[in-house]
């Protein structure tokens, strides 16, 4: 996998995740909450911040999702779409993934992204908003919209960002609410993976 070497908490994840691909020769992917700043530990869109040749200082705190699933996934029929409302992270994840265009880039909140959503998810991976109460209730308006719209296709994986093993993070609510409507956790570390 590349970048491997770089992702600490998130390796075996986003690892098994990729295991989880690898069959699939036509994949559509929905992140929610896009890859936000050049640097680790803060927010920068300043462009003299982003070394797009030197990955060990891109912001692997952040897991850089959208550069790391589109570099890795380039040899499958891919669409990745990643949402974010921040003008800021738009710039950044336009500049870190260039022309690719297998990368949809949207300027909107997720709730409205997926009100809207017409397609069927192979992978979901939510990581939307600050760690808090606010993002824990979006999380599970958010979860409620994917079920109710049956948004993901029958093996879809959903994989939640920032919610570590003995605790519960922006999972708290919409973590249960995911398992009493037909989801089993497949891994879960600092991230956790579901499928149906």
């Amino acid at each position: 996998m590349k970048y491997e070497q770089y992702l600490e908490s998130r390796r075996n994840t986003f690892k098994k995740t990729f295991e989880l691909l690898k069959d699939r020769p036509e994949i559509c992917i929905v992140e929610l909450g896009t890859s936000r700043s050049f640097k680790s530990w803060g927010i920068s869109s300043n462009i003299e911040d982003w070394h797009p040749n030197n990955p060990e200082m891109w912001a692997w705190s952040d897991g850089c999702f959208t550069k790391l699933f589109a570099d890795n996934l380039k040899d499958k029929k891919l669409t990745i779409w990643t949402i974010d409302p921040c003008s800021q992270a738009i710039k950044v994840v336009k500049t870190m993934v260039g022309a690719n265009q297998d990368v949809q880039i949207l300027q909107t909140t997720s709730t409205d992204f997926l009100r809207e959503f017409d397609g069927k998810i192979d992978l979901l991976y939510m990581d939307h908003l600050e760690s808090g109460e606010t993002a824990c209730k979006v999380h599970l308006q958010d979860s409620e919209i994917i079920i109710q719209r049956e948004l993901m296709k029958d093996d879809g994986i959903i994989l939640i960002d920032d919610c570590p093993k003995g605790g519960v993070g922006k999972g708290k609510l919409s973590i249960p609410y995911l398992l009493q409507n037909g989801y089993k956790t497949i891994l879960h570390e600092y991230q956790m993976i579901l499928i149906k």
